[in-house]
């Protein structure tokens, strides 16, 4: 390789003597072109590595379609192509094929190598001798056309076969060329070069003919290098008889390499899969005879000296160059930089990136120093190109690139992905100080975009972008809407909507420009149509009703006004209306009052001559279709309600009960689907109402319409739209003011209304009209909209679009047959104020009962229909509890109306309902009022209840009690005639309102021991509020008489809860036991306090004492022990219920035994004796210490009491001074935390009463 260093020492005179010798043959030349008018918009950086190559078709019998299809073969069969070269090492070849090439673009071939055209390929299909003359022809003038650039040709002939004959089989798949025998061909080798002169290669300064410039290159690819070792298909198994062969001859003058193919499936067909199809293999073997003469070249440059250096020249400077001294050292450094580029683009097209690289950096070293900014700029694009090629595509996608992975040596002249940019920014620059590089600028800004692009360089590629709008470019119409499209398409892929469609707009408008001779008013409004979802904008209505607006209001309504006026110029008018309904459809929110009304108008004055309807439209041209669009806004629904029956009239649908397996159980019938919800079920935008219609019922949907236009607005046939079961509507016209009076209408049925009668009335700025619809069989039907015919446009306006009111998309209604009808009514007056969830109720009642007190009423049914009641069901229904509705309205059941049935025409039944005033009968809460001034450990009831005056006190009397208001209901269903066939019933609630007054309350409560251990006594404080005398009865043969507003303490005698109840709870080792346990002692007392009461007038009740709250020492006392008691003293067994007398000073013998009576042991049992005086004022005093005295433990650890065994412990007293003393002997069992979970006392409890001592 010559050194440039040393090329630009050498000696002058024969560099001059070159140079002249180029000015020489560039004066001798014929004027060249020097514009390159069209840009190519869609090349990459990889355009600079590939070898130009025309595929063209030639011929008039060659169909598209096989052109096609050949082209991808074509295509395929050079993508991913590797040769290995002179050393063995395999290169990349990429091939670049196109189907027109200007010869002015190709004079830049210089300048750039990769726009020289190197290859031809043309395919034609013959089917006689003249045919082929021509093909032949054609091909010639195409070779000496691009004769200048061109290595190598060939020539696809379709319908001949290896002889050269016409050849009709199909069955036949062979192949042949004009210039050699053989079939196969293998790739040209660089020794096959080496007998060839220099002159075989054709240079880009010589314009001779096809056959002088290209004769030893043809001998050499086409002549030379035969392959007699080839192996021959074989074609043994093909019978050619059976064809009738016609000689062709190829014209003399042909010298090109013709390829042979019976028919296209023959070119592709795969013969195995171990070898490629025929055109595979002939495209190949092209590819490597132009790789072979471009690696010629390559070394020949590489290899050329300095004396025979000629200055390269761009095609405009070929003209400025005339006059200048050639013999300067700046033009001497042009030539070596300008030949070190030109050696580094046929080294990058030879698939050698780090050696053109190199050859690049060196380039743009001496360019640099020689002001050469044109072929400067070309060297940085050549490096940016061959620095992409050894990133690869990760290096470039990489946020950090891909650098790690190259050598040494590959690093050393390639750019990162900041210095590649950067280098093109340069470029771009360089190339911008020169008038005639303009397209070199374009194309260079696009290649720049790309790459900033695969960089994810959002804002540096938008900017290269923006560059091309600067450049002053003569293009015709044609190729601006052709610069439009490429800018829009990139910046489609970063991802800038608008931009890209403020381009297409661009594009679009170039259509139509005043400068275009030929307005193209389809392709303007094509391309005005893919501007719209660069704007946010869809033709499909549903698409735009959002709650949310996306995009640019006043770009959106201005490209909608473009495209109605396009749609004119069309001569389409009724696209311009469906463009002029969107408007109004979609930018309503967006346009002011005067935008709405001359819109309105335009589009009455396009409805005139051809009306809108809500149909789809398509374009015959493009095959676009326009959605339907209605005009939503004109008239506003601002409520679209159906309404229901009256609850009374409502129908249901009947559910039977789950039949359960096993014995036979009586299951009345159950209403499942009755209890829905109180708001309708929406699925997938559908919304199931929760009522239900009736065949031939009269049906109602309220809808108000506004007019938001400042002219009068005339509706025409508006009426609802269902499908589903048959449904009649009729329509009607209705006339809405101007604004700024809303109108209000009712869009509906009436049950009282004719179906073919209409009224309206004008209340100030509402009309009120009513329509009649009447559903005509059963089934589900769905409401799914309204149609109105507004300004000349029908519009089926779908309640999925009017997203202001609800987001469903149809409202379904079931429809039932015909029932009876019930009228309900009681003794009972009606109520006054109904709560919301019972104001449907077909009658209603009011109730007065105390608390505890039980009335009857009485229900009287009526059948007033024309058909009887088969079937009768009446269930409570409230917001309370299931508890509290059982105790209010008892346990409710329906096989005793069953008697009444049938409910003939014109008769009545009556049944009964029992209520129950339910009231809390607690005053206060049990935490800090349920104990008495009393003590639990009192010995007797009378000892309680008057040992001192601090007990007989009452409580302070509470605030009055307030009267409690119950609400509920009862769902009388019933049903008959086709309806209950069907399944079908009606609901009709009966509402009731308890008022529950205030009778007997109890304020305090506490319990005592008993005189026996299996009883206690349960005292209560209780309040009369009835302000009248009450008796209240609380054990047998025992009551009391309570003054009205008075306080009575009642001792209620009770039973222990037993053992039984309370041994499975026991048996746990768990903190939730004592709460079990209060809870079952809480039961126990509830069920056997039985508390009646009774007033004068005689009115009655129950005191209940529900919910009763038991504090700790009240369950020791109220439980009953797990433990057998023996107490001993002295030897002498001591009864609970007496006092034991001694003496003071006397130590006295104390034995307690105890045996556990619980079917299960007891673990960690501990026995404790305390002793206190009790003080009967709710006061005990446990220091006794000056006053009595233990002798030994008075806490032990028994431990484990298994069942019926017992256990003893003894210890010593002695008392000191004389008074009553307790002894509270207690055991307690430790939980697993440690915690007491039981206790049990001895009860009742001892009392000793001490003398004074002799």
């Amino acid at each position: 390789m010559w050194s440039i260093r040393a090329g630009c020492k050498q000696n002058g005179g024969l560099f001059g003597a070159a140079m002249r010798a180029a000015v020489t043959a560039l004066l001798s030349a014929p004027e060249l072109d020097t514009t390159m008018n069209k840009p190519d918009y869609h090349q990459t950086l990889d355009v600079h590595r590939t070898l130009l190559v025309l595929l063209k078709p030639i011929g008039k019998s060659l169909k598209s379609s096989t052109f096609a299809r050949l082209a991808d073969q074509v295509q395929k069969a050079v993508h991913g192509l590797k040769l290995s070269d002179s050393s063995g090492r395999e290169r990349p070849v990429y091939v670049r094929l196109v189907n027109e090439y200007e010869p002015s673009q190709n004079d830049w071939g210089d300048f750039q190598t990769h726009r020289k055209l190197l290859g031809l390929l043309t395919v034609s299909n013959v089917t006689s001798q003249a045919e082929l003359n021509e093909i032949c022809r054609q091909h010639e003038s195409l070779k000496v056309k691009y004769s200048s650039t061109l290595f190598d040709s060939r020539c696809l002939v379709l319908g001949l076969n290896q002889e050269g004959h016409l050849q009709r089989s199909p069955s036949i798949n062979l192949r042949s060329t004009a210039s050699s025998p053989y079939s196969e061909s293998p790739y040209l080798s660089p020794e096959d070069f080496s007998h060839s002169s220099d002159s075989s290669v054709p240079t880009s300064t010589n314009h001779s003919s096809v056959e002088d410039t290209c004769s030893d290159a043809t001998s050499v690819a086409d002549s030379t290098l035969t392959s007699p070792a080839s192996p021959t298909p074989p074609f043994e198994d093909i019978s050619v008889a059976e064809a009738i062969p016609i000689s062709l001859s190829i014209p003399s003058n042909f010298k090109a390499r013709a390829l042979y193919y019976v028919d296209e499936d023959a070119a592709v067909r795969v013969v195995s899969d171990s070898e490629p199809c025929l055109l595979d293999s002939d495209i190949r073997e092209f590819v490597s005879s132009l790789f072979w003469v471009l690696e010629h070249k390559r070394l020949e440059r590489s290899r050329e000296k300095l004396d025979k250096v000629t200055l390269l020249l761009a095609p405009f400077e070929k003209k400025d160059i005339i006059g200048l001294d050639l013999e300067s050292r700046s033009n001497k450094r042009k030539s070596v930089g300008r030949g070190t580029k030109h050696l580094a683009d046929l080294t990058l097209q030879a698939g050698l990136p780090t050696e053109a690289s190199a050859h690049y950096s060196a380039a743009i070293d001496v360019l640099k120093g020689a002001n050469d900014w044109l072929w400067l700029g070309s060297a940085y694009e050549g490096l940016c190109a061959a620095s992409v090629a050894l990133l690869g595509p990760d290096g470039l996608t990489h946020q950090k690139g891909s650098l790690k992975n190259l050598s040494a040596v590959e690093l050393q002249h390639c750019l990162s992905q900041e210095e590649i940019c950067k280098r093109y920014r340069e470029a771009i620059t360089h190339y911008s100080k020169y008038l005639n590089a303009a397209v070199m600028e374009t194309e260079a800004c696009f290649k720049a975009a790309r790459v900033a692009l695969m960089q994810n360089k959002k804002l540096q590629a938008s900017s290269f972008l923006q560059n091309v709008l600067l450049i002053n470019l003569n293009l015709t119409e044609e190729h601006k809407i052709e610069r439009f499209l490429a800018i829009a398409e990139l910046y489609q892929s970063l991802r800038f909507h608008r931009k890209a469609s403020f381009f297409k707009r661009l594009a679009g408008m170039r259509h139509v420009s005043a400068q275009n001779e030929n307005p193209d008013w389809a392709q303007c409004y094509q391309l005005l149509v893919q501007a719209l979802p660069g704007l946010k904008l869809s033709l499909d209505p549903k698409e735009m009703i959002t709650v949310i607006h996306k995009g640019w209001p006043a770009l959106q309504i201005q490209l909608l006004h473009e495209l109605v006026a396009a749609s004119k110029r069309m001569g389409a008018n009724q696209v311009a209306v469906r463009h002029l309904t969107f408007l109004l459809h979609a930018m309503w929110p967006h346009m002011s009052m005067q935008e709405r009304k001359d819109v309105a108008l335009q589009l009455q004055a396009a409805a005139s001559q051809e009306e809108g309807a809500p149909v789809p439209l398509v374009l015959p041209d493009t095959g676009l279709i326009l959605p339907p669009a209605n005009l939503i806004n004109l008239p506003l629904v601002s409520k679209f309600t159906p309404s229901p029956l009256i609850a009374c009239m409502r129908p249901q649908k009947i559910q039977i009960a789950k039949v359960e397996t096993g014995p036979f159980l009586f299951t009345p019938l159950k209403f499942g689907s009755l209890d829905r919800s109180k708001e309708a079920n929406s699925v997938n935008g559908q919304t199931k109402l929760d009522f239900l219609w009736v065949e031939g019922d009269f049906c109602d949907v309220q809808v108000t319409l506004e007019n938001q236009l400042p002219i009068e607005l005339r509706v025409v046939d508006a009426k609802l739209l269902t499908d589903g079961t048959v449904f009649e509507s009729s329509p009607s016209t209705l006339v809405l003011p101007p604004l700024p009076n809303p109108e209000t209408v009712s869009l509906a049925s009436n049950s009282a209304a004719s179906a073919t009668s209409s009224i309206a009335s004008v209340e100030s700025s509402v009309l009120h009209s009513i329509f009649t619809g009447v559903p005509r069989a059963a089934g589900t039907l769905n409401i799914i909209g309204y149609s109105t015919h507004v300004l000349g446009v029908k519009s089926n306006c779908f309640l999925s679009d009017l997203a202001h009111l609800s987001p469903s998309s149809q409202f379904t209604i079931e429809v039932v047959p015909a029932m009876p009808q019930l009228q309900i009514t009681t003794t009972l007056p009606k109520m006054v104020n109904i709560s919301s969830h019972i104001q449907d109720a077909a009658t209603s009642g009011i109730l007065s009962v105390y608390a505890g007190e039980t009335e009857e009423v009485v229900v009287t049914l009526s059948n007033i229909s024309n058909m009887n009641v088969t079937m009768l069901s009446v269930q409570p229904w409230t917001k309370m509890t299931s508890v509290m509705e059982r105790e209010v309205f008892g346990t409710w059941e329906n096989k005793p109306l069953e008697i009444l049935l049938p409910i003939e025409i014109g008769k009545q039944v009556k049944f009964s309902v029992h209520i129950y005033g339910k009231a809390s009968f607690f005053a206060a809460p049990a935490e800090d009022s349920n104990s008495l001034a009393s003590t639990a450990a009192s010995s007797s009831l009378n000892h309680s209840i008057n040992s001192s005056k601090a007990s007989l006190e009452f409580p302070a009397k509470p605030a009055p009690a307030k009267p409690i208001t119950l609400e509920g209901s009862f769902r009388i269903r019933y049903s008959g005639g086709p309806g209950f066939d069907a399944g079908y019933c009606r609901s009709a609630e009966l509402a009731l309102q308890i008022v529950v007054q205030p009778s007997l309350q109890i304020v305090k409560w506490d319990v005592l021991a008993a005189e026996t251990p299996s009883n206690f006594y349960l005292v209560l404080d209780v309040l009369n509020q009835t302000h009248e005398e009450a008796e209240l009865c609380y054990a047998v043969g025992k009551s009391i008489i309570v003054e009205g507003d008075e306080f009575c303490r009642v001792p209620v005698p009770l039973p222990k809860c037993p053992l039984e109840l309370l041994s499975e709870l026991y048996a746990r080792d768990a903190e939730d036991v004592t709460a079990a346990v209060r809870s079952v002692c809480s039961k126990h007392v509830s069920e056997n306090a039985q508390l009646r009461w009774s007033l004068a007038d005689g009115r009655k009740g129950q005191l209940r004492l529900q919910g009763i709250q038991l504090s700790d020492s009240m369950l020791d006392t109220i439980k009953a022990s797990p433990l057998d008691w023996v107490l001993s003293v002295d030897g002498t067994a001591l009864s609970c219920e007496e006092e034991f007398t001694c003496t003071a000073g006397r130590p006295l013998q104390v034995l307690v035994r105890l045996t556990n009576q619980l079917p299960f042991p007891l673990d960690n049992v501990t026995l404790s004796i305390s002793i206190y005086q009790d003080y009967q004022n709710g006061t005990r005093n446990y220091r006794l210490d000056t006053r009595v005295a233990i002798a030994g433990a008075s806490t032990i650890l028994l431990g484990k009491l298994s069942k019926e065994e017992p256990a003893e412990h003894s210890c010593s007293l002695v008392f000191f001074t004389p008074g009553l003393f307790k002894v509270d002997i207690q055991c307690c069992r430790l939980g697993g935390a440690s915690a007491t979970t039981s206790m049990w006392k001895l009860s009742p409890i001892p009392q000793f009463c001490v003398l004074e001592g002799d």
